[in-house]
């Protein structure tokens, strides 16, 4: 029998680091577990993956590289992260419900039982639902001075968390995340932040 893949969620307000932390901690453990490129023990993903990949091909602009505050005709003046917003609270969520991210992400990952993962970093929960649909996620509070969930529809998760703060000394960062891989691993206790 085969261990259960560990969900590993970022959960913190934009511009925190979180999809830079995503991929050096995938980075990181797959080198720790000995993961191969085609055939990876980590890998990273995202709650919204299906509607960003969804703009990217209606607008034929990569969802990641876009500038995604710009108002957009083709989106009736609206930008992509509101375009994504509204899609997802006013559709997905209302008619399968507030976990259907959730759910979603896990039957990408499961879906290809010969590639399944140790880890799946999620680069963005923020909604309790999404993920209370994953088997006992390992939620890292990812703070920043001066970053809030104010302009965003994300909150806090509000169960027992980690806390990992991001000040910009990448130094300093890419020892914690040393660290958090450390403890994903088995190792030592992790060192909660303030």
């Amino acid at each position: 029998m085969t261990n259960p893949i560990k969900y590993v969620v970022l959960n913190g307000p934009p511009s925190t680091g979180k999809s830079t932390i995503a991929v050096e901690l995938c980075r990181d453990l797959n080198q720790a577990l000995g993961g191969k490129v085609i055939a990876p023990k980590v890998i990273t993903d995202s709650f919204s993956a299906p509607l960003k990949h969804f703009f990217a091909a209606a607008l034929a602009e990569p969802y990641g590289f876009a500038d995604k505050e710009k108002a957009r005709p083709e989106l009736s003046g609206f930008s992509m992260r509101q375009s994504l917003i509204m899609l997802a609270e006013d559709h997905c969520k209302k008619v399968y419900g507030p976990d259907i991210f959730g759910k979603w992400l896990m039957h990408r990952v499961l879906k290809k039982p010969h590639m399944r993962p140790e880890f799946v970093i999620i680069d963005d929960g923020g909604f309790p639902k999404e993920i209370d649909a994953l088997p006992n996620p390992f939620v890292v509070w990812v703070r920043r001075p001066g970053k809030t969930f104010d302009s965003d529809s994300r909150g806090w998760y509000d169960k027992p968390s980690y806390t990992l703060l991001n000040d910009g000394d990448m130094a300093a960062l890419w020892s914690k995340l040393k660290a958090l891989t450390g403890h994903l691993l088995g190792g030592p206790s992790w060192r909660n932040e303030p």
